[in-house]
């Protein structure tokens, strides 16, 4: 899988396996087309939202028109700023043209135990779009 900075985000298209490090203002994110795996973890908070987030969403965009038959979305944030919602929102949007595509897509949305505040997010999330989530409370 190939590791790339936060600020190198802009060169993932057409690649099937990029980690995107973490750092304190973005999340950590897997993209692994090879395994139906998308994952966003940490903290967002990048000066830019629209900048940081729309090349995930064009990479999920090309991930829609040959995506294996199972994707698993794994939403493991601390903190999101709101633009930062706003764009998690979009990217969910997109990834329901797989769900769309008669395909299976599981959304995970994990929340730390007495974190109303992302349960709650989670489910506003989820209101909006035709993909159940499924929400994993931890210590």
């Amino acid at each position: 899988m190939e590791k790339i900075k936060p600020k190198e985000i802009e060169s993932i298209q057409g690649k099937n396996e990029i980690e995107v490090e973490g750092s304190e203002r973005t999340p950590h994110i897997i993209l692994d087309k090879s395994n139906g795996l998308i994952k966003f973890s940490g903290y967002s908070l990048p000066e830019d939202s629209k900048s940081f987030y729309y090349p995930i969403r064009d990479w999920i965009k090309e991930y829609i028109e040959d995506a294996p038959e199972n994707t698993e979305v794994i939403f493991d944030m601390e903190y999101f700023n709101s633009s930062s919602s706003k764009m998690l929102l979009e990217i969910i949007e997109t990834l329901s043209k797989v769900y769309m595509k008669e395909k299976k897509v599981s959304v995970k949305w994990y929340y730390q135990d007495g974190d109303e505040d992302t349960f709650e997010s989670g489910k506003h999330l989820e209101d909006l779009v035709d993909i159940k989530f499924e929400f994993v409370c931890y210590l």
